[in-house]
């Protein structure tokens, strides 16, 4: 009620204020506040939800091409809405023109006041993460969005810093020398990829032929009831390439991430990326953490598309070298355009299911050219393929409000050694949750474990026991069993 209240006291402020301005300044203002408010109950209406922290954050960081697939499903109804609080605002600026100003200074006095006090009294007593989700409660309307954007920037200024930090090893974790492991590790990241549309996990539609084969010669493995740790990229990959955890996101800064932990076994690390150039402000924990490899590439995939890292890679590696290579792919991700003419006359179709689960058999494809040059290496070699996270088809990912299959992920494996494949198969299941989920928050010590680490009994009851929740994008952590369908 407090928080409705504040709105409507907030907006018809502004409106009394503005309708006193001159038209030089009123114009502008009318347009931007028309542009906020339609724009912030659009959101709410189309998606049930209001833009939480994580949103923002991700808006601000993402690049041009996955903001303009999101807004392609959604720009008819954000027009409509849009277009009806412009004429909401100019008429009620019109009405409200013979009110006088000075009834605006009481109502300003009282959300300044709110403003300053939950400021200092809440945000600086709570590390940068924890700022998200308390301020979602409050800000009014357009002041919340500011206060979002205001700490997402400073969230990003500590991860500017990120490069230049000194990070330590986690207790429970320690290199054995003596430990066999593989001389080449072929990592590759997914984006939006929903396991349910995988023929290898039992979708309907043959999506995925060259795995299942793969699959059915038991020359790969995949792992069911995977879960992502996050419902977006910069939440899901700042829980599954680092020690941060859904309820322990400060861990991020602390310990080593997986190309440190790579770098300190004797790994040449490796990145290349078509995900790697953003339209905000600033890099992202992702685009961070690949900067602290040997050899980044972040490319725009607006320019390129994923195939182009295949001939990149084959350029780098090296005989007789410990590599890891992490190839972090646009994948399945909105606008559903990442396929070519051999994916659509396998599978026809022109609507929005028939698209994505074209793009899925290019990942297939994708997968296969990098399995046969995992296979191709003289020494012992292995290949991992998971998701940042799932996706709503049709709408994207990163909604509050839209059930589980945002989390729903693949886990695939294989390797050029048979012996290492069950290996890696027992490796990895010793970490599914008592629920009988594998959450993606556990494949740094999964890696861990095959670039010779030792984890500790321990460590792995603790990463069992997380592995049960997710991290939302409201800034708070929820055990995966109560997202609803």
């Amino acid at each position: 009620m407090i928080y409705t209240v504040s709105n409507v006291i907030l907006v018809l402020t502004f409106f009394i204020f503005i309708s006193k301005v001159s038209n030089f300044i009123k114009i502008p203002l009318l347009i931007l506040i028309a542009l906020w408010l339609g724009f912030d109950i659009g959101y709410y209406l189309i998606y049930n939800t209001s833009i939480q922290p994580s949103n923002v954050a991700a808006i601000l960081t993402t690049n041009k091409k996955e903001v303009i697939g999101l807004l392609e499903s959604i720009y008819i109804k954000m027009f409509l809405v849009i277009a009806f609080f412009s004429v909401f605002t100019y008429l009620s600026v019109k009405e409200l023109k013979s009110v006088s100003l000075k009834w605006t200074f009481v109502p300003l006095i009282v959300i300044g006041c709110l403003l300053f006090f939950s400021r200092t009294s809440v945000f600086n007593k709570n590390s940068v993460f924890k700022q998200f989700s308390l301020a979602i409660g409050k800000f009014p309307l357009i002041f919340r969005d500011i206060a979002l954007v205001r700490e997402n920037s400073k969230e990003i200024d500590q991860i500017n810093e990120y490069v230049k930090g000194n990070r330590i090893m986690p207790q429970g974790i320690i290199l054995d020398k003596n430990k066999k492991t593989p001389e080449k590790i072929f990592l590759i990241i997914g984006e939006s990829s929903l396991s349910t549309h995988y023929s290898l996990y039992d979708y309907e539609k043959d999506t995925t032929p060259l795995l299942t084969e793969l699959s059915n010669n038991q020359s790969l493995i995949f792992f069911k009831n995977v879960i992502s740790p996050a419902p977006i990229t910069l939440l899901s990959l700042r829980n599954t390439l680092s020690f941060a955890t859904p309820n322990n996101q400060e861990s991020l800064f602390k310990y080593k991430n997986i190309v440190e932990l790579a770098k300190n076994a004797g790994y040449e690390t490796v990145w290349f990326s078509v995900s790697g150039t953003v339209i905000g402000w600033h890099n992202t924990e992702t685009s961070m953490i690949a900067k602290t490899s040997n050899i980044s590439k972040l490319l725009n995939h607006k320019d390129v598309g994923d195939w182009i890292l295949i001939p990149m890679m084959e350029k780098a590696i090296v005989n007789n070298k410990k590599q890891l290579f992490i190839l972090h792919v646009r994948g399945n991700h909105m606008p559903y355009d990442n396929f070519d003419t051999k994916d659509a006359k396998y599978l026809p179709g022109n609507d929005v299911v028939a698209k994505y689960d074209r793009t899925i058999h290019n990942t297939d494809r994708y997968i296969k050219r990098v399995y046969d040059m995992m296979k191709q290496q003289k020494g012992l070699s292995i290949m991992c393929y998971f998701s940042d996270h799932g996706e709503v088809i049709g709408k994207g990912h990163g909604f509050l409000s839209e059930g589980n299959v945002q989390f729903k992920v693949p886990l695939i494996m294989s390797s050029n050694n048979t012996i290492e494949m069950n290996n890696m198969k027992k490796t990895v299941e010793e970490y599914r949750s008592p629920s009988g989920y594998l959450n993606n928050s556990n494949l740094i010590y999964i890696l861990s474990d095959f670039m010779g680490y030792s984890i500790s009994e321990k460590v792995k009851k603790w990463g069992k026991s997380e592995g049960e929740f997710i991290f939302h994008v409201d800034g708070k952590s929820y055990r995966f069993k109560d997202i609803k369908n």
